[in-house]
């Protein structure tokens, strides 16, 4: 029997409470300030971390790209981590804290120890590595197809979808405060272009500023559908 997963790109989908529970059983509480790297590019990757609280990043600064990209967020109730089948592996990226958060850590030996008589744990633990690399290829996939309007428009959608917001509302208020620079780094274009498609939006009354929180009118998720892409991943 297969098992489906709408494959989203940035975030990745919730981890399920055996997941949780095992972090909150043997891992290490920690409280991190803004901008705190987790892991540094090109650093052993030994370990696994849960998200708590607040908003982890996952960006690249490779010197093929023309700016630094975040390739995903990391929200309260996801988790990253090397492949736990596999042994210590050399990170690419960089993981740190977008805003104050508390995390659970736990290093990969004491992880594959806990799970050697769970089946269970095992389990949870491949079918949410294989659910981040798939969030990894929708990104790139929606970075070569869709226009940054439209990239845009996607990054609205799964933020609220991921976040578990009703969309049923005429008005709908993103969930995360980000700065324009953050915006145009997740949709990976220009700080301008993104400025212009705001202003426009603003204008058509489709996006509006309350405080420091961005609204949009729910007419900007009918134009674009990319949660249809379900994603077969593994044969029970």
């Amino acid at each position: 029997m297969k098992s489906y997963f709408m494959a989203l790109p940035w975030i990745a989908r919730n981890t399920s409470g055996i997941i949780t529970e095992t972090f909150k059983t043997i891992g290490k509480f920690s409280k991190l300030k803004k901008n705190t790297v987790v892991l540094s590019q090109e650093r052993l990757f030994d370990k696994y971390v849960y998200v708590e609280s607040g908003l982890l990043g996952q960006t690249t600064n490779d010197v093929s790209l023309k700016k630094p990209s975040i390739m995903g967020l990391i929200p309260p109730g996801r988790m990253f981590g090397p492949t736990p089948i596999a042994r210590k592996a050399v990170s690419i990226t960089n993981f740190y804290a977008m805003r104050e958060s508390t995390v659970y850590i736990v290093r990969q030996d004491d992880l594959l120890r806990y799970m050697e008589d769970k089946p269970a744990v095992k389990e949870e633990f491949f079918l949410a590595t294989i659910s981040r690399l798939h969030t990894h290829i929708e990104k790139f996939a929606v970075a070569a197809m869709l226009t940054p309007k439209e990239r845009l428009q996607l990054f609205f959608k799964v933020i609220l979808i991921s976040y578990e917001i009703d969309l049923s509302a005429k008005w709908l208020r993103l969930p995360v405060n980000l700065s324009i620079i953050e915006f145009s780094n997740i949709v990976y274009t220009t700080e301008q272009m993104l400025a212009k498609i705001f202003m426009q939006w603003k204008k058509d009354g489709l996006l509006k500023r309350e405080g420091r929180y961005t609204i949009i009118n729910k007419d900007l998720l009918e134009t674009l559908d990319w949660s249809g892409n379900e994603v077969a991943f593994y044969d029970k």
